[in-house]
């Protein structure tokens, strides 16, 4: 009879102040929401126990650690993280005021004034086709290839159209320098918008100051953690030559560490390389991983850095995107463009040539492609090395789905596997 009678109270929103904090809330609909959601999971359950894989010890492994996942991530939930107003609000007022700044540079490059900072308004500055009344243009013509325009049949403006444009030797010099300044600027919008002065940021703050954003252990196709309102993952501390976003303040200023309580961050090194080392047995990979950090030594091969010297910064990025990018059985052309992100003077034929070069310096991954591909196809799903699996609804993989979604499931599994050991650990 309550699940007959469902008000449907996730429909109405909650009563809160300016802080977002809930002042009411009618708990006789809240109840019948919660016992028609009891109902489903117990259908959901029977359902499960009657299937013949349910009982495998694949299924009941996977089940066990996910279980104990949710556990982890509703802990994280409770616990939450403490922020500092004082720290929050000045945060949003140094983002308010680069933005500003650097919407007012675009003003200055461009000759006019408040001018809004959105694609369809770059778009209108840098494309003939969509030129507007009232706004300077470009006049550029239309790109070539199906990736340079969006759905609707507008020329593109995502990171790797723009990408494309500033390594096309007509692009003009004044939207050459255009290009970086709108990164800039939305990098700044969209942090503050995101992480700092949201409404979901806000109300997701509680009365203890401690903020409980949204935690999922399997929230990605591969496996991986999620997090949202706001994502607690992506918080930026440093500046990065290579990300595009200019100079931000420091957003993970504003969480601290309880009293008696200490924040600590661990990484994983080189993850992705030494799982294809497992996987595929490359003896070059193997023996380049295990002598010394695996980018400087591809650095070395390919900038012939004698040893002893040491390799130089750029030179290491360089070469970790792309080994990064060529790992996974990309073309020559999406090999380009993940080079173009760090480095947007990146001629064609560098890429080119790092490309052709890869089978022969790994020969171990072109087979363990070959191998990867023809399991997948053959089966419909890709598999980690932990049983965890996700089918492949296509016919025909491409290469790249089936080879880097085989890698991230495996690595997905060995981070969740580390977060457990350590939590246990602690406790």
């Amino acid at each position: 009879s309550v699940y007959e009678a469902s008000p449907e109270p996730w429909k109405e929103k909650d009563v809160g102040d300016a802080k977002g904090t809930v002042l009411s809330r009618d708990d006789a609909k809240v109840l019948p929401y919660n016992a028609r959601d009891c109902v489903h999971t117990a259908r959901i359950k029977r359902s499960i126990d009657s299937e013949a894989e349910w009982n495998t010890l694949r299924v009941r492994t996977l089940y066990a650690k996910h279980s104990e996942l949710s556990d982890c991530a509703a802990e994280m939930y409770a616990r939450g993280f403490a922020i500092s107003e004082q720290a929050r609000l000045a945060t949003a007022k140094k983002l308010t005021d680069l933005h500003n700044g650097r919407r007012a540079l675009i003003s200055r490059l461009l000759g006019t004034h408040k001018l809004v900072v959105h694609p369809n308004v770059l778009r209108s500055v840098l494309f003939e086709r969509h030129r507007r009344k009232g706004l300077p243009c470009f006049g550029i013509k239309d790109p070539i290839g199906k990736h340079a325009f969006t759905p609707a049949g507008q020329c593109a403006t995502d990171t790797e159209a723009l990408l494309a444009l500033l390594a096309d030797p007509q692009t003009p010099d004044a939207a050459r320098k255009l290009i970086p300044a709108y990164w800039e600027a939305v990098a700044a919008l969209k942090a503050k918008s995101t992480y700092v002065t949201s409404q979901r940021v806000v109300r997701n703050i509680g009365h203890d100051g401690r903020m409980r954003a949204s935690w999922n252990p399997r929230g990605t196709s591969v496996g991986r953690w999620s997090c949202s309102d706001p994502n607690l993952q992506n918080l930026t501390r440093h500046h990065d030559e290579t990300s595009r976003q200019g100079e931000l303040p420091d957003i993970r200023a504003m969480y601290r560490a309880a009293p008696g309580c200490v924040l600590v961050h661990c990484d994983y090194s080189q993850f992705h390389p030494r799982i294809m080392v497992a996987m595929s047995g490359d003896a070059t990979l193997a023996k380049w991983v295990a002598t010394e950090d695996l980018y400087s030594q591809i650095a070395r091969a390919w900038f012939g850095v004698p040893e002893g010297e040491a390799v130089k910064k750029p030179a290491r990025h360089q070469c970790k995107v792309g080994y990064l990018a060529a790992q996974y059985g990309v073309g020559a052309d999406r090999l380009w463009l993940q080079l173009l992100g760090a480095f947007p003077t990146m001629p064609f034929r560098a890429a080119a040539e790092f490309h052709s070069a890869f089978p022969r310096t790994f020969p171990g991954i072109i087979d363990y492609w070959a191998d990867e591909l023809a399991r997948v196809t053959e089966r419909g799903y890709s598999e980690s090395q932990l049983w965890h699996r996700r089918l492949m609804w296509f016919e025909r993989p491409d290469l790249p789905g089936a080879i880097a979604t085989s890698i991230l499931l495996t690595e997905s599994d060995i981070a969740n596997d580390g977060l457990l050991l350590l939590r246990a650990a602690l406790r």
